[in-house]
């Protein structure tokens, strides 16, 4: 990496289960998860949560919306099923939101969840819901975006993808298929930031890793914005 940059300021930490790369088996409840971080001045109010919980949502909508069941019958179903937004730290401060949808292809005459309306502007004005105490364990895909830039800094266009799958064991996988995934994730991602015209990812560096227990394939995608 250049001289002078600071890992972990700007990027997305994504984790998603096997599962959810082939078509959704019916009957099955998944559950998506998104949030948001900026860094905030110190001892400042803040009141943009609205910003920060709209983009949460777009991004686990925008996901859910490359999902399928794996048999004709009932479309997809989400709900929100959690969400929260506030302010956060001591030394460092930042803002946060976080959205959680569910996702099931319903069988016949099953009842649909509702979960929680979604927030309203007003109340997007200071802190509300419950933000972070989602189980890990029990999500199947995890976004979370965050940018703690103190800006000006050195190299503050490198964004970083940091791509992580379960595997059932790392034994005799290679990482070829794992290194596309993340790319391929990481341009969908700018697209939808930039539009799809934006061209290929321009790459600074790619680095791949085991995570265990439990058992996680990691690949960071370093790239210019």
């Amino acid at each position: 990496m250049p001289d002078g940059f600071k890992e972990w300021q700007w990027g997305v930490i994504y984790t998603v289960r096997p599962e959810l790369s082939a078509p959704l088996m019916r009957g099955r409840e998944y559950r998506i998860a998104a949030s948001v971080r900026r860094g905030v001045v110190k001892d400042q109010d803040f009141s943009a949560y609205g910003e920060l919980y709209q983009r949460a949502a777009w991004m686990a909508s925008a996901r859910i919306a490359d999902l399928t069941c794996a048999d004709e019958g009932e479309p997809l179903h989400t709900w929100t099923m959690q969400h929260g937004w506030g302010c956060f730290g001591e030394a460092f401060r930042f803002a946060a939101a976080s959205v959680t949808l569910g996702v099931i292809c319903p069988k016949e005459g099953e009842s649909k969840p509702q979960g929680v309306a979604p927030a309203v502007p007003a109340e997007l004005m200071s802190p509300g819901g419950s933000v972070g105490v989602a189980d890990p364990r029990r999500l199947d895909e995890i976004y979370n975006e965050f940018d703690l830039r103190e800006l000006p800094c050195a190299h503050s266009d490198i964004f970083l993808f940091s791509y992580g799958e379960y595997v059932p064991t790392h034994r005799g996988i290679p990482f070829d298929p794992f290194v596309e995934r993340a790319e391929r994730l990481a341009k969908r991602h700018m697209d939808r930031l930039r539009g799809p015209e934006s061209g290929p990812l321009q790459i600074v560096r790619r680095e791949w890793l085991w995570a265990t227990n439990p058992d996680v394939a990691v690949v960071h995608v370093y790239f210019q914005v």
